[in-house]
């Protein structure tokens, strides 16, 4: 691999979303039929990502001594922020474009709003174990530029948890 493919590996993000049906809320997704559901993979080429994770700590005043005792609780989910810029342009086909990139905006508005969490895959993200995220918001202005758009996109990370249900026994 040279270094070039390295970059732009640690560059790039891919994101697995639902693009049909347009789901309002995630009860919606979960009485839909699943081999009806249309996923997408959209590869950004374009992008930085910053990430930051708060820690929780209590910390309590004792009282005559100066300071506090702290005690660690947990982490909080990691906090992303995506800055992306889409356009027409296919480097590696030579493709230089100076449309505006609507249909690639709108499908990826469209996965996006889903209210379900994203399959996300970067080589950044995987050093912090994240291969899932839930957008909580995104901001787009419209440039003077033709050709390109660029989003800000914030999201929290998700990890897959299984809730297993205890059955009640029947009491008499």
């Amino acid at each position: 691999m040279n270094e070039d493919e390295k970059e732009s590996r640690l560059t790039s993000l891919a994101i697995r979303g639902i693009v049909f049906p347009q789901f309002g809320t995630s009860e919606e997704y979960d009485s839909y039929p699943k081999e009806k559901i249309q996923y997408k993979i959209i590869v950004l080429k374009e992008v930085l990502i910053s990430i930051s994770k708060e820690k929780n700590i209590v910390s309590t005043t004792i009282p005559a001594r100066e300071g506090t005792i702290k005690e660690y609780i947990g982490a909080d989910d990691y906090n992303i922020t995506v800055d992306v810029g889409i356009s027409d342009t296919d480097l590696e086909k030579e493709k230089y474009s100076t449309d505006y990139p609507l249909d690639k905006v709108e499908e990826f508005i469209k996965i996006i709003n889903q209210p379900l969490e994203l399959e996300v895959q970067s080589d950044f993200l995987e050093l912090f174990n994240i291969k899932s995220a839930i957008v909580t918001g995104y901001n787009l202005q419209q440039e003077t530029h033709s050709n390109r758009q660029s989003l800000s996109i914030k999201m929290i990370s998700e990890t897959p948890y299984l809730i297993r249900l205890k059955k009640e026994e029947n009491k008499p």
